[in-house]
């Protein structure tokens, strides 16, 4: 009688396993048409889609029984074929996907509604609560606790940064967006902020403030305050004040506005050999001549000295009595 063994059957190599999967309905295909309609199933699939849709939804209007059945027979059959597109083409698996008709522009006020969409009723619940609570400037440590999370990145993450991107709150410090003590107020708010420019600067600083006080004041970084208030000095809009000893503190020099500022002064070009020479129709000293051009000792006596050589100047005095000799153009 022969012995029976394990291997005989669970372990036979020549068993076939199957593992592809049988459709529960094989009826719904994009073929199928519908009696009441006489409509098939891809074209009423693809009127349903004049509007964004979860894949949820397709295979509920589909009347399949799982996503992958309404994916495998209707979805990525039609997104091949052109007939379909995804509306964030960039993340094919994002969870808030949904699928449009090919030949449908995909509209701001979709995109408007598809975030809408996104949002849990919690997430809606803390934006109004947000809103509400914001009327009045608050940092992210407040608004954090008033909605009820926990970790300032969450709260920056779902709630405050949205609300940015929507354009219904702003921030106070908007040059320095991570600034520590950065606050949020809703944009319909109608009290005025100080507003880091030439004019905000000047406008601040109507009373002495020192550097320090304006990045403070202004939230901004050394670089930035840098490279807005530096040419405001240039130009003598702003000017410092001066030191002043009390007792033994030494209180450091402050910008202030300049009630008067003074005309910048306009370098004179270097002038020409005619001008020298106009110059000297009537007799004048070399330092005469370095004043009205405003050229260094060097200058003037290079350029006066060559005119003498060629005899388009001469001396009105003698060659010895070089105190009180002038320059005079020659004839």
């Amino acid at each position: 009688m022969p012995v029976w063994k394990p291997s005989d059957t669970l372990y036979n190599s020549n068993i076939i396993r199957i593992t592809r999967k049988i459709p529960l309905n094989p009826f719904k295909t994009r073929g199928f048409i519908n009696k009441k309609t006489g409509l098939t199933l891809e074209v009423e699939l693809l009127e349903y889609c004049n509007e964004p849709r979860y894949i949820n939804e397709i295979t509920k209007f589909l009347g399949l029984e799982n996503k992958d059945m309404a994916n495998g027979r209707f979805t990525t059959p039609l997104i091949k074929e052109g007939k379909l597109k995804f509306i964030y083409p960039e993340s094919p698996k994002c969870i808030h996907q949904r699928y449009l008709k090919a030949d449908i522009e995909y509209t701001e006020e979709m995109q408007a509604r598809a975030k809408e969409l996104e949002k849990t009723d919690r997430h809606l619940e803390m934006e109004k609560m947000a809103l509400e609570f914001c009327k009045e400037p608050r940092n992210l440590g407040e608004i954090k606790d008033h909605v009820g999370l926990v970790g300032y990145d969450i709260v920056r993450k779902r709630v405050v940064q949205p609300l940015i991107d929507d354009g219904k709150i702003k921030l106070i410090y908007p040059h320095n967006p991570l600034y520590r003590n950065q606050r949020y107020v809703v944009v319909e708010s109608d009290e005025g902020y100080d507003c880091f420019d030439e004019n905000g600067v000047i406008a601040y600083c109507q009373i002495p403030r020192s550097m320090e006080d304006i990045e403070e004041h202004f939230g901004i970084g050394q670089d930035l305050l840098y490279k807005v208030v530096r040419p405001l000095i240039k130009q003598n809009k702003l000017i410092y004040t001066k030191s002043t000893r009390v007792g033994n503190k030494i209180i450091k020099p402050k910008l202030i506005k300049n009630d008067s500022p003074q005309t910048p002064i306009i370098k004179k070009t270097k002038p020409t050999e005619n001008d020298i020479i106009s110059f000297c129709e009537t007799p004048r000293f070399v330092y005469e001549v370095i004043k009205e051009f405003g050229i260094n000792d060097y200058t003037a006596r290079k350029m006066t000295n060559k005119l003498l050589d060629e005899g388009k100047l001469i001396h009105t005095g003698e060659r010895r009595d070089k105190r009180h000799r002038k320059l005079i153009k020659n004839g």
